[in-house]
């Protein structure tokens, strides 16, 4: 993840920070980790929440019927306003956190940029740029925090399966699996608005046409993502395949390393216990789903020697893909604003 260059100021007001993508599951996280981050040292920082713009859909499904209008949300538990997306709303905030789509961060994107805050953008929709923050795709961020330690051993080739979770397209995602997870029990047609196809107890290399982003294009973040992370870490790329798992939350990652000498179990184990990981021993919880929620960091469990190609070995890795994003935002923001 490429560090933006601090700007050191003493600070003895709140930052002043936006939250642009109306209260969902991904803003909830970032406000949570703001509170609790080295940006509340100057006191509680000041949010404001923006709606999603005209013609965007806004949290209760409905659509905006102008521009300027205000609404009510909940953001877990704490009612919030929901302001226009505009240059007198954003006019001297410090930075806009874009937990929205990826076409509506490109479209909003540069009202915040003219009215000088830093842009940190969750949804890998931006370039980096000149006060430009874009945070990795969680899978992209898991994958570089164990491929430099597998180069350091000497590992020939790395090929990586990514398990999608419906997290990723937020509570329409969770709410659609749940329904079709529920209506499928019951004999009854599903819905696919989201996914475009059946996601409950399936797991599919492609999604309907109703699906956007489409799986392919989830691939092709992750892999962009991993060329920039690789460029400033060292590590070799990986075979990427991405499948969309009938999972509610969190990533799991299936990663293959290949030596032409394999490292003994030990080296390995040494190996990851060294990267920014928890490394799951053998007799601990292995990485899984619902063991990660909440955490803010990548879990790694013992690998695994194939049985079949005794070079191989297979590396399960787990995170709260919100967390991790969320987290890896504020990170970024506070290096940005010189917190850290």
């Amino acid at each position: 993840m490429a560090e933006p260059s601090p700007s050191p100021r003493p600070r003895s007001s709140p930052w002043r920070l936006g939250i642009a993508g109306g209260t969902g599951l991904q803003a909830r996280e970032v406000a949570e980790l703001v509170r609790a981050s080295a940006l509340a040292q100057a006191g509680e920082p000041v949010f404001r929440y923006f709606a999603l713009w005209s013609g965007s859909p806004v949290p209760n499904g409905a659509e905006a019927k102008v521009r300027d209008e205000r609404q009510l949300g909940d953001l877990g538990g704490e009612a919030v306003v929901l302001e226009p997306l505009d240059a007198a709303n954003l006019e001297g905030l410090d930075a806009v956190f874009f937990a929205g789509g990826a076409a509506e961060t490109r479209a909003a994107a540069p009202l915040a940029q003219a009215a000088g805050a830093w842009v940190v953008d969750l949804g890998s929709a931006l370039a980096p740029g000149a006060k430009i923050l874009r945070v990795p795709h969680p899978a992209a961020q898991m994958l570089a925090a164990v491929l430099p330690a597998l180069t350091a051993l000497g590992v020939a080739a790395t090929a990586a399966t990514v398990f999608e979770p419906a997290s990723e397209r937020g509570m329409a995602g969770l709410e659609e699996l749940r329904d079709q997870s529920l209506r499928l029990l019951a004999a009854q047609s599903i819905p696919s608005a989201v996914f475009g196809a059946q996601v409950a107890y399936n797991l599919r290399v492609e999604l309907g046409e109703e699906a956007q982003p489409p799986l392919a294009e989830v691939a092709a973040t992750i892999a962009a993502d991993l060329r920039g992370l690789a460029a400033s870490s060292g590590f070799a790329l990986p075979a990427l395949q991405v499948l969309q798992a009938p999972v509610f939350h969190a990533h799991i990652i299936s990663l293959l390393a290949e030596w032409a000498q394999p490292p003994a179990s030990e080296a390995l184990h040494a190996a990851l216990r060294s990267a920014p990981v928890a490394f799951c021993a053998p007799g601990e919880p292995q990485p899984e789903a619902t063991g990660s929620a909440g955490e803010s960091g990548v879990r790694a469990g013992v690998p695994q020697r194939d049985l079949l190609r005794p070079g191989i070995y297979w590396i399960p890795l787990s995170a709260d893909n919100l967390r991790l994003r969320a987290a890896a935002a504020v990170h970024l923001a506070a290096r940005a604003l010189g917190c850290l």
